[in-house]
Order: structure tokens, then C-alpha cells, then sequence
């Protein structure tokens, strides 16, 4: 596969096999939604760790890959990320959406996913907006994960930010959220 960006494979590539795989795998077949995708890595991680263990799983991506002030090339990207889900031979499992989540996620329905990736818009604003539909589209017993939390970065403010105001704007104050690499990770179920 080919990845020029080491974002994921630094920050979870070691820890998800210890978090994440365990707790979606035994609840076959899941649906995963996944906001912001870029070249593709976490996509990849859990259709080969997690989507293909079931024939049945899912995996929605949410990506404009469409520049936003960065220097990043998001059509090669985007190029990256089909060639990418392509090789894992999985990607009739694959839902792209090439859109904003402030245009993708409002008309889904709620409760419809047991794992919510977040790595979407990074500003504040962005986050609570992802934070606050996560809240939302996330099954009962779900877990949501938001990227770019624990690790000084020059967006780790805002995301951080945003996440909390989401959370408090879905009554949550007080929140067990665990680390896991660069990840905040939550359970739906401790939420109101």
C-alpha cells in the first residue's frame, strides 16, 4: 500500500490491535463510519482487522479530499485512498462518501454505528459539529474515537476544544475517555 503520510501508523498501528479489533470483531457484522480518511490508513486497518471478518460489516467514509487552506495535494489523496482500499480486495465494503460531514452526516439515521472514527475538519468548530453527530449516529453500546487528542500538534487545541463542547452540548460533563496512542475513546453507553 502506499502511504506518504506516517499519521496513523504512528499514533495506532500498535495500540487498535489491543483496543479496537477486540471489542468490534466479536460483535459481527458492524458498520463503522469514518470521518475524514485521507490516503486511506485507518480505512485499510479496519477492513483487514475488523470489516473483513464478517461478510456483512461495513465501513462508511466521509472525505471532500478537497483542499482547505492546507498545502496537502488531496486529488492525489484521494488518488492514494482508492488505490489503497483497492489492495485489501475489500472495497465493495466501502461506502465513500466525497463530501463535507456537515453535508454527509445530518441525514443519516441515528444509532447506526457501533464505531465512529473521527479525523475529519480540525478545527474547533469542526470538531464539536463531528463530536455532536457522533454523539448521535453511534449505536447504544458504540464506540467513538476522536484522533489528534493526545499529541502536541499544531490542531491538538482546537480538536480537544471542540470535542468537549460537543460532548457538553450533548449534556456529558463528566466523561470517561481513555487514551489509546494519539486517540480519546469513549463508549456511547456512558453518555446520557
Amino acid at each position: 500500500m502506499n502511504f506518504t503520510a506516517p499519521w496513523f501508523h504512528n499514533a495506532h498501528e500498535k495500540v487498535w490491535p489491543m483496543w479496537v479489533a477486540p471489542i468490534l470483531v466479536p460483535r459481527s457484522p458492524v458498520r463503522i463510519l469514518e470521518i475524514g480518511a485521507y490516503e486511506g490508513a485507518a480505512t485499510t486497518w479496519l477492513l483487514q482487522r475488523v470489516i473483513g471478518k464478517h461478510p456483512e460489516s461495513r465501513i462508511v467514509v466521509v472525505d471532500p479530499w478537497a483542499a482547505n487552506g492546507s498545502d496537502y495535494d488531496y486529488e492525489a489523496a484521494h488518488a492514494r485512498f482508492v488505490e489503497n482500499v483497492q489492495e485489501t480486495g475489500l472495497a465493495e465494503r466501502v461506502s465513500k462518501l466525497r463530501a463535507t460531514s456537515r453535508d454527509a452526516l445530518p441525514p443519516m439515521p441515528d444509532a447506526s454505528f457501533d464505531m465512529i472514527y473521527i479525523d475529519g475538519d480540525h478545527s474547533a468548530e469542526g470538531a464539536e459539529f463531528d463530536t455532536r453527530q457522533a454523539v448521535r449516529l453511534a449505536k447504544p453500546d458504540g464506540l467513538l474515537v476522536w484522533d489528534d487528542v493526545f499529541f502536541v500538534g499544531e490542531h491538538t487545541a482546537d480538536v480537544v476544544a471542540g470535542m468537549n463542547r460537543g460532548l457538553a452540548a450533548c449534556g456529558v460533563r463528566n466523561r470517561p475517555v481513555l487514551q489509546i496512542g494519539g486517540a480519546a475513546v469513549m463508549f456511547r453507553s456512558v453518555l446520557p
